[in-house]
């Protein structure tokens, strides 16, 4: 197993379908860097094509990306967290709720909408005691896969 100190709180954003965006995500298996990379520079380099009129930052992001391909040995795709997951967690959360009339109402949008889910949630005021379990729901789930790639944490 290899020890490294990853950033949780971005590979938990990265990990989420909610925060992600289009790029593609990776963990330096050396160092525990992170690594975001747009979609349209990701793809230049797969098929080898120039990216035309690029700022400082994007320049950046080709050379990162450049190295990734590179040294594909030296990184680990991050992979978006399953919807499948997802609802598990909603689920728990919903069935420890107190209030039968909502808990039956949450129930009844897994699988429908998480936007919907969450607006229930925020009629009730209990948002943020359900984004807390998420994240520390996300982060067992983060974890056990870092294990699985033979990765444990230390800070």
């Amino acid at each position: 197993m290899k020890k490294l100190s990853i950033d949780m709180e971005l590979l938990l954003e990265l990990s989420s379908f909610d925060t992600r965006g289009t790029g593609q995500s990776f963990i330096n298996i050396e160092n525990g860097d992170i690594s975001y990379i747009p979609k349209d520079i990701m793809e230049s380099i797969e098929k080898n094509t120039e990216l035309y009129q690029l700022e400082e930052w994007q320049i950046i992001l080709l050379e990162e990306a450049r190295e990734i391909h590179n040294n594909k040995d030296k990184y680990i795709y991050i992979p978006l967290i399953e919807s499948e997951f997802t609802n598990e967690v909603m689920i728990d959360f919903a069935s420890n709720i107190n209030d039968e009339m909502l808990k039956i109402k949450l129930l009844s949008l897994i699988g429908e909408s998480e936007h919907k889910f969450n607006i229930e949630l925020i009629n009730h005021d209990i948002i943020e005691e359900y984004y807390d379990y998420k994240d520390m729901r996300f982060t067992e789930y983060l974890i056990n896969w870092l294990n699985e790639k033979d990765i444990i944490l230390y800070n």
